[in-house]
């Protein structure tokens, strides 16, 4: 069946360079272009006569300036309208408020065609796809050895136990990820070929580099080298975390402390941040920094909880009540201390849920799994009782002591 050509409009305040990104837009056979406006009143006039799937609007004022109003005044306009912004401020913080204001894509000026072309297929694909309500929750980890790793490999595999949906696991530690090891995954693909320089993001090429576990959780490890993470673009980033949220209702990214270009791209399309930290005056000290950071970067504060992490060990200084006081919140989840039992998790390659399903660590993260669902769902959603054989199909034995090892 064929499908039909996006139906593309363009906006520009300069007459001349929307000239150049209707022949642009023109080049690409998936596209129509329905009209070019210069003026509300003629994009208004536009959109009224016949449907839009997406725009294609300069976000540079006649005078060279970024100027976001553009976004929003659009938004208000036509709501339902897909958004790619086009720029020639191509930094990390123009992208970001771009993204932030309502783009669903954006491209650089002078344009590429390649480029242009995937933010086309991308919206292509959103205005097929049914209101897909993906969740994407970012895990951050206030320090070294605060367990955010370990939350999120767990997180992701509750989320897929209590709601019986597909869930993806994604490291976005790109230099220094740990969650293969977590999982004990060799894969012969990971993020770095599917975000590759000269790469089209689609479901084909994600589908096939993500290592899938016996629980509905596929994973997207991070590079198996260090170099490779410097050759990946925020860009190829943003789109692979799109093309996840079209195949998954749940997306978890391990995020690393320090917020690169790529990162910062995974952290603008993240619905909740969970900022994961123990009772100690260093954590709390870098927790309540990570939180204002992102509030910073346009996230909404409201949407970044603490999440405690060994809420119980007796080596914190600190109490809940102290930490609470200094973050300014509530702590959202507070996770007990069992040092032994996680350790051999990790050292096993082997999810809480499989060695020990009724440790207190495990059951703190499965609510937390149902909190998080409700807050998205509504407390009405109905949590998956079916997920029997679980032990058996993870290929592991509750007290095993060695590891397994798979080919590299």
């Amino acid at each position: 069946m064929t499908v039909p050509a996006l139906k593309v409009g363009i906006y520009d305040e300069d007459t001349a360079g929307g000239a150049l990104l209707r022949d642009a837009a023109k080049q690409i056979d998936e596209v129509t272009v329905v009209g070019a406006c210069s003026r509300w009143q003629e994009l208004q006039l536009l959109v009224s006569e016949q449907p839009v799937d997406t725009l294609l609007a300069s976000l540079d004022d006649v005078n060279g300036r970024l100027s976001l109003a553009v976004v929003r005044r659009i938004i208000e306009t036509v709501p339902d309208c897909g958004i790619i912004g086009v720029s020639r401020h191509g930094e990390p913080e123009a992208i970001i408020s771009a993204m932030r204001a309502g783009c669903h894509q954006f491209v650089r000026v002078p344009i590429d065609q390649q480029d242009l072309r995937a933010a086309f297929a991308c919206m292509e694909r959103t205005s097929r796809s049914d209101s897909n309500e993906c969740l994407r929750i970012a895990i951050i980890g206030a320090s070294g050895g605060a367990g955010a790793t370990t939350v999120a490999c767990n997180l992701a595999i509750e989320m897929a136990q209590v709601t019986g949906s597909r869930c993806a696991l994604v490291d976005m530690d790109l230099h220094f990820g740990d969650v293969a090891n977590a999982l004990d995954l060799r894969p012969q693909y990971t993020i770095s070929d599917v975000c590759e320089a000269g790469r089209e993001v689609d479901e084909a090429v994600v589908n096939s580099a993500m290592s899938d576990l016996p629980t509905q959780v596929s994973v997207l490890t991070a590079p198996h080298e260090i170099e490779q993470a410097d050759n990946l673009s925020s860009e190829a980033i943003s789109q692979m975390l799109r093309v996840l949220g079209e195949i998954f209702p749940f997306v978890v990214m391990d995020v690393p402390r320090y917020f690169s270009p790529q990162v910062t791209a995974a952290l603008v399309l993240a619905d909740r941040a969970l900022v994961v930290t123990q009772l100690t005056v260093p954590q709390i000290m870098h927790a309540g920094r990570i939180h204002r950071s992102l509030v910073h970067r346009g996230a909404n504060g409201d949407q970044i909880d603490f999440v405690l992490s060994r809420s119980n060990s007796n080596f914190g200084r600190l109490t809940r009540d102290e930490a609470e006081a200094h973050l300014g919140r509530p702590v959202y989840a507070a996770i007990p201390n069992d040092y032994k039992q996680i350790g051999a998790s990790r050292d096993h390659g082997t999810p809480l849920l499989a060695i020990s399903p009724h440790n207190p660590v495990r059951l703190a993260i499965h609510d937390l799994a149902c909190r998080l669902v409700s807050d998205h769902l509504g407390e009405g959603w109905q949590q998956n009782k079916a997920g029997g054989g679980f032990l058996g199909r993870f290929g592991f034995r509750r007290g095993a002591r060695t590891r397994k090892h798979s080919a590299s």
